[in-house]
């Protein structure tokens, strides 16, 4: 009995001078099958009073599997699973893990195959409440691949997703930021090179496969296109919609359900804006193939609905409508002044009082319609009314007397043009009568 007490006794300060030599610096305490159970507190620490150095968990030649596992828990600080402390880190890293060997497996996999994650639940979940400021680098998270060229850099698979997000982005308190960029500055992009792609080969009946919702946009835009402006080729596209063989559907539709009354600079449902456009083309509309159908269709409301002051088609220079399409399909011309392209009236001959006025009693002569007026004495002479603006070559203008008096020379009166005037010349003339005609031009 003796000897088995002496015996303990050896062990006890073998196993001491053990725990004593574990304690001193570069010491090594090997433990094999080792378990550590306690019903509370701390069941095994490592490095409790640890100021420097390392603590190494395995090494690189080990083979087996390392298992860290823990029952159920409610915490989500320091009372979770794994928690992870490193409230000092400062410029350092905080968690570090290398994968340099791998090919097809994985750097971390969490795995769910087992309860329904609710409202509050993520797999996995980055959170900061500090005023972070970091930009040149995520904040968050930082993704980075500086040697890769053909991979999918970030893949999301949800193919069980019906109608719930496959992505959801909340910046409710952005003003002057970006809440998603995309930034290439230095590629080439050619051929298929995208920067979004957004493909949806099964939708049929969606209402959009890209919707965009600005509820409360004022002044703002809900989407801005910008190019390279001066370095675009005639190639170039600011927005491409191919429609491929469809045969019926729309390329684009604008619809609007308000009463709408714009009519400023920057009001319309389309507005093109090409004030430095010069020999090329605003708009254009190419059907090289029609027969019976329509290159541009306009509807527009009931006779009974349109008013005298609505058009279908307007064309103005700034300041006056110089063609409209009105109710009913009144064809309207006018022009402002002389400055502004109204055409004005000379005599030759015998011909005596000149007047030009507008040909529908309203307004004044243009260089397509109006009425003019001189008197004829009898005699033979010419009445030249001078366009505004000069036509390209000279027009067919077509003239009709508007009173007796122009009645009654209509034998003795024909009509010459040049590019820049319409001239009624008489042979000769009745008595001394102030005749009166109407006349249309069209080149």
């Amino acid at each position: 009995m003796k000897n088995i007490f002496k015996g303990l006794g050896l062990g006890f300060v073998a196993l001491a001078l053990v725990v004593v030599g574990a304690s001193q610096a570069s010491a090594v305490v090997t433990l094999t099958n080792l378990a550590v159970n306690t019903a509370a507190g701390d069941a095994f620490v490592l490095g409790a009073a640890n100021t420097t150095g390392s603590i190494t968990i395995g090494s690189a030649t080990h083979t087996g599997s390392t298992t860290l596992s823990s029952g159920t828990v409610t915490g989500t600080t320091t009372t979770s699973a794994f928690p992870i402390l490193a409230d000092a880190v400062t410029t350092g890293t905080a968690l570090y893990m290398t994968a340099d060997a791998l090919t097809t497996g994985e750097g971390i996999l969490v795995d769910h195959t087992t309860t329904v994650i609710a409202d509050g639940g993520s797999l996995a979940r980055l959170s900061s409440t500090s005023i972070d400021t970091g930009t040149t680098t995520g904040n968050l998270l930082d993704l980075s691949s500086t040697a890769s060229t053909a991979g999918t850099q970030i893949l999301g698979t949800f193919s069980g997703l019906t109608t719930g997000i496959g992505q959801s982005v909340v910046v409710d308190a952005l003003t002057t930021g970006t809440a998603l960029n995309l930034n290439n500055t230095s590629g080439v992009m050619t051929t298929n090179g995208e920067m979004l792609n957004v493909s949806a080969a099964a939708a049929t009946t969606s209402t959009g496969l890209v919707r965009i919702t600005g509820a409360a946009l004022t002044t703002g835009a809900a989407l801005q296109v910008t190019t390279a402006g001066a370095a675009m080729l005639t190639t170039g596209e600011a927005i491409d919609v191919v429609l491929g063989a469809n045969t019926v559907g729309a390329g684009i539709t604008i619809t609007g359900t308000g009463t709408y009354t714009g009519v400023g600079a920057a009001d319309g449902y389309l507005n093109i804006v090409g004030n430095g456009l010069t020999t090329g083309h605003a708009a254009k509309i190419s059907t090289t193939a029609i027969t019976t159908g329509t290159g541009l269709l306009i509807t527009g409301s009931a006779v009974t609905t349109m008013t005298n002051a609505g058009s279908y088609l307007r064309f103005s220079d700034g300041t006056t409508d110089v063609f409209r399409v009105g109710t009913n399909g009144h064809l309207i011309s006018a022009s402002a002044d002389v400055a502004g392209g109204e055409p004005a009236l000379t005599v030759s001959g015998g011909f005596t009082a000149t007047a030009e006025t507008g040909g529908n009693g309203v307004g004044t002569a243009t260089d397509s319609r109006g009425r003019v007026s001189f008197t004829s004495d009898g005699n033979a002479g010419t009445a030249i009314l001078t366009f505004g603006t000069a036509y390209a070559t000279a027009p067919v203008c077509v003239i009709s007397p508007a009173d007796a008096e122009a009645q009654a020379n209509v034998d003795f009166a024909f009509v010459t043009t040049s590019a820049t005037a319409m001239t009624i010349n008489y042979i000769t003339g009745t008595a001394v009568t102030a005749d009166l005609w109407n006349y249309i031009c069209m080149e």
